[in-house]
């Protein structure tokens, strides 16, 4: 058996080996709670002690688009952050609205003008479509809207549901809308009338003023609605816009609050969400500005007597018409839509 081989190390090389050794050792463990996870446009609703106001601060989602991801939002410069202020080269924040990303973490203003009765001191016209009140809230104590009827002869009448004991100790409810928003080239139609036709030029008009995605905050989210015919009429119009509903937020008042009043910080916060995903954002037309289009159709001159008689041919060629209009407004509508990315 061979004796074991010495290994000499000179004093320079053992004096690196320990310092190396006592510099990279662990010294310590410490264990941190994980940090929970938040889906893209989750929002924390706070009141501002400050300003004497109810604040949104978003968890940045992207919207994918060919000019940008990262959603932008218009917040009062005290609201922003110092790496919004530093962007900006802005050297003292005041109350003047700046355009901030979502990834810098601006707080969002949520201004009483911005909030909506919903329920209980809430007014709805008899007959019409009240916005109903989420069973979440039903359950804390908000009751019905207060029914204005207008039918009668003697003039509007004021109509309660329930027990007024219930009504006085009942909650009040407030609710806005976040909105996400995209412009792109927008469709013009433009009719006019002369001695027995109807002129219409279909076109495309590029006036987008917002670049990327943007978030903003509603009163109330309404869907707008299309129509052919109301776009030749005159009685709609193209925005150039396109939207979708994030997410509503709500404030809470307590037991017995009085009808009318504006939310403080005892109301309670709370969201319901109607995305929860990064999107994605594409358009018909991109860049490209379509060459336009004109349609030119006769109107019958009729008298009375003649209007039986010709109806059903007037009615055929009215729906040709129709189709016609409606194929030349698709060679250039820009329709942009959003989608899960």
């Amino acid at each position: 058996m061979k004796p074991p081989q010495k290994v000499w190390i000179d004093e320079e090389g053992w004096n690196a080996f320990v310092a190396d050794y006592f510099r990279s050792r662990i010294r310590s463990v410490q264990v941190l709670d994980p940090t929970d996870w938040r889906h893209p446009w989750q929002t924390d609703l706070t009141w501002d002690y400050e300003a004497e106001r109810w604040t949104a601060k978003i968890t940045p989602g992207f919207c994918l688009s060919g000019t940008g991801a990262d959603p932008q939002v218009i917040v009062p410069g005290t609201l922003a952050t110092e790496e919004t202020l530093m962007r900006l080269e802005i050297e003292r924040a005041t109350e003047r609205a700046v355009e901030a990303y979502l990834s810098e973490e601006p707080r969002v203003a949520l201004p009483v003008i911005k909030w909506r009765a919903i329920g209980t001191d809430a007014v709805v016209v008899s007959g019409s479509a009240g916005e109903p009140v989420p069973q979440r809230f039903i359950d804390r104590g908000v009751v019905s809207p207060i029914e204005l009827d207008t039918t009668g002869e003697n003039g509007a009448v004021i109509r309660l549901s329930g027990l007024a004991e219930d009504r006085r100790e009942a909650r009040l409810l407030r609710a806005c809308d976040l909105v996400l928003t995209h412009d792109r080239v927008r469709s013009v139609v433009s009719p006019s009338l002369g001695p027995g036709v109807l002129d219409v030029q279909f076109s495309q008009v590029n006036e987008i003023s917002r670049k990327g995605p943007w978030v903003e905050v509603q009163q109330k989210f309404v869907r707008p609605g299309e129509g052919i015919l109301d776009l030749v009429l005159g009685a709609a119009a193209d925005s150039g816009r396109d939207e979708l509903h994030l997410a509503t937020f709500y404030l809470l008042s307590p037991a017995g609050a009085e009808s009318g009043s504006a939310p403080d910080e005892t109301w309670e916060p709370s969201v319901i969400y109607h995305q929860r995903w990064n999107l994605q954002y594409r358009a018909t037309f991109e860049d490209t500005i379509v060459e336009p289009t004109r349609i030119s159709i006769a109107v019958p001159q009729l008298g009375f007597g003649a209007l039986g008689a010709r109806a059903q041919p007037i009615v055929d060629e009215i729906n040709a018409r129709t189709a016609e209009l409606e194929a030349a407004l698709r060679r250039v509508e820009n329709i942009g839509r959003f989608a899960l990315a």
